[in-house]
């Protein structure tokens, strides 16, 4: 895994403005530093404990190509790991790379095609993804334009998320189709050191609602939120222990408000709006957690022991969100969630920069492994290089004999050769 990709998974991949690339870089000196301290190795897969190497008993199975697109048939073994799972991870190898973001969209074709799944969740802030995901519902728009406002989603327009994009779009536009299939985004809006302060994004949207709904008390809280929402605008700005009581105890007001007014609130608005509202406010709490433990010495020096309290709130929070996405997909509802692997994996993260925190976090793939038992499914992705008895792509199953000593981290892994680029979307008039 390279340092870029590390940086994105780990320390700052929330950051949707353009000036937080002062603070990516803080981020990269800071784990560089790290790793010079613990000896870590950089280019350890997922940082999850060191696997053995492949059995000889698993047999790859040759997928025909990772391109979207075509016959689906080569995917039979995958359909035996997935089963009945609900919630399906799928754990890119590498961020912005083209192929594990062209796997996805082949991958999600086939789960909605041919096994009635409903929706797709991805790492990217909730409450920046509105727009994107009601233009795929159907909604108005330029679609390069509403992708461009999702910089969280990686920090460009991609053609591979273009193309994602217009295939969701174009398949709830089919007659006929059972259900249509939707967009969520899973992850917190933050910045500053360690990619740790919130910003005000969620919060704001929380307000605008209120504004609608219950313009008293959304004019009430939006006067007590007016001189935090200034201080968020400073990510460097330090915090005393009073400010940020005063601060969690704001938003803990906005989540109680939504939570015990929403039937007052539908006679007013629709229950998308409520949802939307309320989880933004639910983020809103999620980050500000994530704040809260955050390491108090700067992002200049080795990594703190107690940094892997930071990790493991921002993955327990994704793992909450995720879970709410599927309770919105209703009973019948199937979800694949595509994050880098170190927040797929069902197993605690550790080796490289891992080692120098006290205890392992626990990564997303773990909560939803005790949340939803046999019925959350894990797919891995390893790049490898050289000679190979079996042309690459092709997918191991991980579940059985030998290879089940792998499983506390994925249930198959996709084989892959070394990624290249994703490829910007190109201006057109």
């Amino acid at each position: 895994m390279d340092l870029r990709a590390f940086v994105e998974a780990v320390a700052c991949p929330s950051v949707g403005r353009r000036a937080a690339g002062l603070l990516l870089l803080t981020a990269v000196a800071a784990f560089v530093l790290a790793a010079a301290s613990t000896g870590a190795a950089w280019a350890s897969e997922g940082f999850q404990e060191a696997e053995p190497s492949r059995p000889a008993s698993v047999q790859p199975a040759p997928l025909r190509s990772i391109e979207p697109g075509g016959d689906r048939a080569d995917f039979a073994p995958l359909r035996s790991i997935i089963g009945d799972a609900r919630i399906v991870a799928l754990g890119e190898s590498t961020l912005g790379a083209h192929e594990p973001l062209a796997f996805r969209n082949r991958l999600f074709e086939h789960l909605v095609e041919d096994l009635d799944f409903t929706a797709i969740a991805v790492e990217s802030a909730f409450p920046e993804s509105r727009r994107l995901a009601e233009y795929i519902a159907g909604g108005p728009g330029a679609e390069q334009e509403i992708l461009a406002d999702l910089r969280t989603w990686w920090h460009e327009p991609l053609e591979e998320n273009l193309q994602l994009v217009r295939w969701m779009r174009d398949y709830n536009a089919r007659p006929g189709k059972k259900r249509p299939v939707r967009f969520y985004a899973i992850d917190l809006s933050y910045t500053g050191p360690w990619g740790s302060r919130p910003t005000a994004t969620p919060i704001e949207a929380a307000l605008a609602y209120l504004s609608r709904v219950d313009v008293e008390s959304g004019h009430k809280l939006g006067v007590a939120f007016e001189p935090w929402i200034r201080r968020l605008a400073d990510p460097l700005a330090p915090w005393t222990d009073q400010e940020h009581d005063a601060f969690t105890a704001t938003i803990d007001d906005l989540v109680a408000l939504l939570e015990r007014e929403r039937v007052a609130y539908l006679a007013a608005a629709s229950a998308a709006d409520h949802e939307w509202a309320h989880r933004s406010a639910v983020v809103a709490r999620q980050a500000d957690r994530m704040f809260r433990v955050a390491p108090a010495a700067p992002p200049n020096g080795p990594v703190p022991r107690d940094a892997w309290r930071m990790v493991d709130a921002r993955d327990s929070a994704m793992a909450e969100n995720v879970l709410w996405a599927l309770g919105q997909e209703g009973p019948e509802g199937r979800v694949l969630v595509v994050t880098h692997k170190v927040h797929a994996q069902a197993a605690a993260t550790a080796g490289g920069p891992w080692d120098a925190y006290e205890r392992m976090p626990a990564s997303m793939g773990r909560h939803l492994r005790a949340s939803l038992g046999e019925r959350f499914a894990v797919v891995g992705m390893q790049e490898e290089d050289g000679p190979s008895t079996v042309p690459r792509p092709f997918l191991l199953d991980l579940r059985e004999g030998e290879a089940a000593r792998r499983r506390s981290s994925f249930d198959s892994q996709l084989v892959i050769d070394p990624s290249t680029p994703a490829r910007p979307v190109k201006s057109r008039p």
